[in-house]
């Protein structure tokens, strides 16, 4: 039980790399299950944050991507690189609802065979997942930070969207993961296109 506090403690000024990290401890080990079962070959993320999501990420596509492919499995995408703490990844500084990038992060997931798309960029979330949803490849796994999952007993913050936001046309809930992240309280919504 000394050892469950710390950690609890240590959840509240949390550190990746000897830097802060936005997502929970329970978000990363629900990142790292489905990165464990589905060995995406390529991973975009919008919003960048600090970066240390991206880095971690990133070190994810070296170690899983194999010796002879020369295209970089990861890229990330923000309207403000100022705040990242990583220079290790290519990072873009574009806007990730303008068209030509759209076209370009589409353009990358669809050349993996098993994608992967983290939405974590400008508020609402919901608004990429409905923008990128319908035009990715079926089974494209995505996750969208900083969501009110169904069942959730967290606090409401303004800056989180409810999953009623989503249009259910193009994405079903994934599972396990879905569930992790609503018993755990992760605000991941853990989707793939159908």
């Amino acid at each position: 039980m000394k050892y469950l506090k710390q950690m609890l403690a240590h959840n509240k000024k949390r550190s990746l790399f000897g830097n802060y990290v936005q997502q929970s401890w329970a978000s990363l080990w629900v990142i790292e299950q489905m990165l464990s079962a589905h060995k995406p070959d390529r991973i975009a993320e919008l919003g960048s944050g600090n970066g240390l999501l991206s880095t971690y990420l990133w070190a994810y596509t070296q170690m899983e991507m194999p010796s002879h492919m020369i295209k970089p499995g990861f890229m990330t995408i923000d309207v403000d690189l100022s705040k990242s703490k990583s220079t290790l990844y290519p990072a873009k500084k574009a806007d990730i609802y303008a068209k030509e990038t759209v076209q370009k992060i589409l353009n990358f997931l669809g050349n993996g065979t098993r994608p992967f798309l983290l939405v974590d960029g400008l508020d609402p979330k919901s608004a990429e997942v409905n923008l990128y949803a319908p035009d990715l490849k079926s089974g494209t796994v995505i996750f969208a930070h900083d969501c009110i999952l169904e069942g959730s007993t967290g606090a409401v913050k303004k800056w989180l969207f409810p999953e009623s936001q989503i249009d259910w046309k193009h994405v079903r809930r994934l599972e396990p993961y879905y569930s992790m992240g609503v018993e755990l309280d992760t605000r991941m919504l853990a989707l793939e296109r159908v």
